[in-house]
């Protein structure tokens, strides 16, 4: 599709793109030129985005790159200390497929260990479920 500003410049694109873009400034009661504009000045601003999901962020993933190489030679030492040579084995890249997590004892955790290993329950989930909970029953008759 050739989307037209009012100078009449086109700008071929997909309709697909087209439709997101449209319905984004819709969403934002702001018009088409108006919301590719904010993006390009916010740009030339050297603006960091907002991320709709955290790993997509590149301070994330450089956090992670740091992170990951440890996390990965704990879980090593861990395997190598109880003889579990077939994990030990693993390489970085099938540790970034593989793994899930290193429980609150300390073991190293993958993916196929899900089914297998129940954790306990996140004290901080629990403490934010209170809040929240304590939220809505001071909350409820607000308006909104």
């Amino acid at each position: 599709m050739r989307v037209k500003t009012q100078f009449m410049a086109e700008l071929p694109i997909s309709q697909e793109l087209a439709d997101n873009l449209i319905r984004f400034a819709q969403q934002h009661n702001s018009s088409l030129e108006d919301i590719l504009k904010t993006v390009v000045d916010a740009d030339q601003a050297g603006i960091t985005p907002t991320y709709s999901r955290l790993e997509d962020d590149p301070a994330y993933k450089a956090a992670e790159k740091r992170i990951l190489p440890k996390l990965y030679a704990r879980a090593r030492a861990y395997w190598k200390s109880i003889g579990h040579t077939q994990r030990l084995a693993l390489n970085d890249a099938e540790l970034d497929e593989q793994s899930w997590c290193i429980d609150p004892v300390g073991i190293p955790r993958l993916k196929s260990d899900k089914s297998n290993v129940v954790l306990p329950p996140d004290p901080l989930v629990a403490t934010a479920d209170r809040q929240w909970e304590r939220w809505q029953k001071n909350n409820q008759g607000s308006p909104k």
